[in-house]
């Protein structure tokens, strides 16, 4: 496997040319911005403790020492919420062998430092705000499992760095999802992670799990692994992935010495032992220079090593603008699920696309919706299609 992506400098992207290259080509880009790197030593850990202590967050997750740690949901805890102030009390400490990760901490007056990208200025928020970025926040090594997101994501690391492991959308077959776990439209996979055979998967929440439909082998998955792309995120450097794109990602922390090069691309195989940093020939402008810290973070002075030191990353997710490769996919796979969750798949995508005005691939989708399962919501966006694009005809059902 090799990184192949292209790589620009935000500065010289516009928003029409990643529009119609990449995102309506469902096509990954790396991309280098010079203000991105300089948040690494604005957003400190003070800083957030001081703004936004008294924020409620509910989605931190656990991260167990070892030979890599999979993000699972705090043990003991349901609603894994905690206070900004309290996660970062607990993050910082060396007390537990446990590390905690704040995922998709969504802070909108962060906006003000750093604004959704002029470059993808022409997608629509898939927030209510005008801003809609989360941050990653951890420290140490850290893996997110082999997934899919059917929202448009534009990952940027702040410090340390992360390893993308990217499988384009047809190639769902070989990498055995698992759509009766579903979250909405988003899918994770049945295969092994790392060394880990079948009889040791883990469940989407991350406990362990006797997956009966497991199959016996992943004799697809070998194709599929040779198609992949493997790419090394830097600081400073943002990552587009389209929707419907599988992804796995593996963290690190950072050296507490400044950012690294920039456009490092890795060869290997979708396990973290395998990744191997190169040297990159696809340097980007000021992203080959290094800044040098202003300053250590509380982070920094609660790591004992370079392993421990914090990483923090923003994703900003969009509205998802459905090629059509991706589309016939999401709605082929909904066919794989029983009546009333395929209905529910479809119905989403219809409307999705029926926001959008897309009505010659929205109505049937939701016709079929109703095929599968009778639903209120479905019948009333059929009604609403036919209201307003629809004139005085009424959609046959």
């Amino acid at each position: 496997m090799h990184c192949s992506l292209p790589r620009v400098d935000a500065s010289l992207i516009t928003a029409e040319a990643f529009y119609e290259d990449h995102v309506a080509t469902s096509t990954p880009l790396l991309i280098c911005d010079d203000r991105l790197r300089r948040l690494k030593n604005l957003w400190t850990d003070e800083l957030l403790e001081a703004r936004f202590g008294s924020v409620l967050h509910d989605e931190v997750r656990e991260a167990i020492n070892g030979v890599d740690f999979p993000l699972t949901k705090v043990a003991g805890d349901r609603s894994s919420s905690m206070h900004v102030r309290d996660f970062l009390a607990a993050y910082q400490s060396n007390r537990s062998t446990a590390r905690l990760y704040a995922t998709n901490l969504v802070l909108p007056a962060l906006g003000e430092d750093y604004p959704v990208p002029a470059f993808a200025s022409l997608l629509q928020h898939k927030c209510a705000g005008r801003w809609c970025g989360g941050l990653w926040l951890g420290a140490g090594a850290a893996r997110s499992p082999l997934h899919r997101d059917f929202s448009e994501n534009v990952h940027g690391v702040i410090e340390g760095a992360k390893h993308f492991v990217l499988f384009a959308p047809n190639e769902s077959a070989a990498l055995y999802p698992k759509p009766e776990r579903a979250n909405l439209l988003g899918h994770t996979t049945r295969l092994p992670r790392g060394a880990r055979t079948c009889s040791t998967l883990e469940a989407d929440d991350g406990s362990a799990s006797g997956e009966t439909a497991c199959p016996r082998d992943f004799a697809r998955f070998g194709g599929a692994l040779e198609r992949a792309t493997v790419c090394r995120v830097e600081e400073g450097e943002l990552l587009y992935v389209p929707s419907g794109w599988w992804h796995e990602v593996f963290s690190e922390g950072g050296s507490g010495e400044g950012g690294g090069v920039g456009g490092s691309c890795v060869e290997g195989s979708a396990g973290a032992a395998s990744l191997r940093p190169t040297s990159s020939s696809y340097a980007c402008g000021a992203a080959a220079s290094s800044p040098t810290s202003g300053g250590s973070t509380s982070a920094s002075r609660g790591a004992t090593a370079a392993s421990g030191r914090r990483t923090l990353s923003i994703n900003f997710w969009f509205v998802a603008e459905w090629p059509s490769s991706t589309l016939r996919l999401a709605a082929s796979e909904a066919e794989t699920l029983d009546s009333r969750r395929g209905a529910a798949v479809l119905l989403e995508l219809g409307r999705d696309l029926a926001q959008r005005g897309r009505v010659h691939q929205a109505e049937p989708l939701l016709r079929r919706s109703l095929e599968l399962h009778a639903d209120d919501s479905a019948s009333a966006e059929l009604d609403s299609l036919r209201r307003v694009f629809g004139g005085g005809r009424r959609l046959p059902l």
